[in-house]
């Protein structure tokens, strides 16, 4: 899917963009996981981990949006490390393995 995507997305885009495309992706694929800030609303984090099956394939992503608030109940490690262990059950339900979570969060 990934490649067909690639490909697809070649004939529509420039090829800086599909150059960054991959190295987003590889990015992602090193971390095993998407972290973004504030790209539509500001305060928000948005933390991804992929759902994986047994070839170690992504099936999908698990997206948590993490709203900052002056009366954080659960702080955002905390809310991150939550995400991870329910992407990690479903992935397991998949047949698949999630890495470790690594730390500290970084994009």
């Amino acid at each position: 899917v990934q490649e067909w995507f690639f490909s697809e997305a070649a004939a529509l885009n420039p090829a800086d963009w599909l150059a960054s495309c991959r190295k987003r992706v590889a990015d992602i694929k090193a971390r095993g996981h998407e972290l973004i800030e504030d790209e539509v609303v500001h305060g928000v984090i948005d933390i991804s981990f992929p759902i994986l099956n047994a070839e170690g394939r992504s099936l999908a992503a698990l997206t948590m949006p993490f709203l900052t608030s002056y009366q954080v109940v659960i702080p955002f490690e905390e809310a991150a490390r939550m995400a991870h262990q329910a992407a990690s059950r479903i992935t397991q339900a998949m047949g698949g393995t999630l890495s470790e979570l690594k730390r500290p969060l970084r994009r």
